[in-house]
């Protein structure tokens, strides 16, 4: 009985103890940690960005006082996004003991769709920004795309538009460090088809480039090896005036001239080789095709 008296008290003590601990914690979490400061971090430029930071703040939902511990922060970027189109938060950072910091940057107007008679402004991860009824592409706006299916159905600015028959060229360029502001100087729209691939014999995925300066690019089958055609399509562009007046063998087997006047009326077809066992996903090449 004695032992059985003594197991008793030490459980008491120790569940005191314990329960004394949680008491400090919450104590603590709701003053020593409470939230007193709410600070933004653009992480980019905010040219479209009309919002100040106290209404960021106020449209965030996160209120003052609550413990960092507690905090909804996916509730908090949903209210956001939500609410501001161009506002992609990166991440909300806890900075002990109490102030959160919002870390956003602002979504680029990258791909311009076509759909229903409306044109759907959205960033790389098809994001609706804007939408308007006529569009025109400029070296300082959205890339038109043509070609890609989108599903049927009403959407509205916030949404995600759901896209088929795309392939996304600007994350590729992107991470052959051409920026979305380079981009759109080069590109005035993108056409996505399917076409017969005689060596396949089945249907893949072409994207023909249109160029400001009136060249025009055709990636061959651009769901394989996608990052090794647009670094050729960056390197090809970039040299391939240099070539003028000089006699380039063509893919039928005739030698011509070029001029800047078989160069603008021709498509160079950058495609990949078929011969897997010589040559790697990414290796590919190019022909001049006049019309």
């Amino acid at each position: 009985m004695k032992n059985l008296s003594k197991k008793s008290k030490i459980i008491i003590i120790v569940s005191s103890v314990i329960v004394g601990l949680i008491a400090l914690i919450v104590l603590f979490s709701f003053t020593l940690f409470a939230v007193r400061k709410i600070e933004v971090d653009y992480k980019s430029s905010t040219l479209n960005l009309t919002a100040t930071q106290q209404e960021i703040v106020e449209n965030s939902g996160i209120k003052q006082g609550g413990s960092v511990f507690f905090q909804k922060k996916s509730k908090f970027k949903n209210n956001l996004e939500r609410k501001y189109p161009y506002i992609k938060v990166v991440n909300i950072e806890t900075v002990f003991p109490s102030k959160l910091v919002l870390h956003i940057v602002e979504r680029s107007e990258i791909y311009a769709f076509e759909h229903d008679g409306l044109y759907y402004i959205c960033d790389n991860e098809f994001k609706i920004l804007r939408i308007t009824d006529s569009f025109v592409s400029e070296q300082d706006n959205a890339i038109l795309v043509g070609g890609a299916i989108i599903k049927d159905g009403n959407y509205a600015v916030c949404d995600k538009l759901p896209v088929k028959n795309f392939v996304d060229i600007y994350e590729k360029l992107y991470q052959n460090n051409r920026t979305i502001s380079e981009q759109r100087a080069i590109i005035k729209e993108i056409n996505f088809s399917l076409e017969l691939d005689e060596v396949y014999k089945k249907e893949t995925l072409s994207a023909e480039l249109k160029l400001f300066d009136g060249q025009t690019y055709k990636i061959k089958n651009c769901e394989r090896g996608l990052a090794g055609k647009t670094k050729l399509f960056i390197d090809v562009y970039s040299q391939v005036f240099n070539f003028i007046g000089k006699d380039i063998k063509l893919k039928d087997g005739t030698t011509i001239t070029l001029t800047e006047e078989i160069l603008l009326d021709s498509v160079i077809e950058i495609n990949n080789f078929y011969d897997y066992t010589a040559h790697q996903e990414n290796d590919c090449y190019f022909d001049i095709i006049p019309n």
